[in-house]
């Protein structure tokens, strides 16, 4: 049986979030509705109404459970396709906790994939698809302001940048990658998909085969198929000399 000041506490955190979300959901309505992202949703940039530090001292400690109820809630609208709702509360939930990843992370999932593919199969305006695209690379650098050593935001907003649109090219992906390879927590692959952006760019053949060339020679699980068709194509259009080329007959290592 549940303690019963647990329940007490679980019930009055509901039911200030309930005082809290009603408001706010009337007012960013007409504001998601009159950009055209939305036929029934809520927006959210709740400093209009309320500045964060008073919001947050009003939760106190209740901030993490409300994030938690608030996720429950936008799984039910999702189910729903009520995407305006849906991506107010996950703007809600980063500005609760805005030093856990996990809400920067999923809520930019909601816009760069959930939102399109549920639209996708109703022909999705390809300006509307930049459009959350844009939406979710801002999100990741609202997220990295609070978080600038975390490697998976880092590697996402990369990822996000990985396929340009006109007039963009892959600059951005590859200082994402830079910063990324810096975090503590950055996996062995991080450089090597640094190297790969580096390779794509022209312009950079240099500094590609430098790294991932470094990267060949420093252990031998770093010969991946994929980094030696790298380098032999980098070695041609740099006119490597032979003696530092990787060997011909190398087919990559094999986990």
């Amino acid at each position: 049986m549940f303690p019963i000041p647990r329940i007490l506490t679980a019930l009055g955190a509901v039911a200030l979030l309930g005082a809290v979300r009603l408001p706010l959901e009337h007012h960013f309505h007409g504001r998601l509705k009159a950009n055209g992202l939305v036929e029934d949703g809520a927006g959210l940039d709740f400093r209009d109404q309320l500045t964060q530090n008073a919001f947050l001292a009003t939760l106190g400690g209740f901030r993490s459970l409300v994030a938690a109820i608030l996720e429950l809630d936008a799984g039910g609208e999702a189910e729903k396709k009520n995407w305006g709702k849906v991506e107010a509360a996950y703007r809600l939930m980063q500005q609760l906790q805005p030093h856990d990843v996990y809400y920067w992370d999923t809520g930019q999932s909601v816009l760069t994939r959930d939102i399109p593919h549920s639209y996708r199969v109703e022909g999705m305006d390809p300006a509307a698809f930049a459009a959350y695209t844009q939406k979710g690379r801002a999100m990741v650098r609202e997220g990295l302001r609070f978080l600038p050593k975390s490697y998976r935001l880092w590697e996402v907003l990369a990822q996000l940048h990985a396929r340009p649109f006109p007039g963009e090219d892959l600059s951005a992906e590859i200082d994402c990658w830079r910063k990324a390879v810096e975090c503590p927590d950055a996996p062995v692959y991080a450089r090597r998909r640094l190297g790969y952006a580096l390779a794509a760019l022209p312009g950079h053949e240099q500094e590609a085969w430098n790294v991932l060339h470094d990267l060949y020679a420093l252990d031998k699980r770093h010969r991946l198929p994929t980094l030696l068709k790298n380098l032999r194509i980098l070695e041609e259009k740099l006119d490597i000399a032979p003696w530092n080329r990787i060997p011909a007959n190398e087919t990559g290592w094999e986990p």
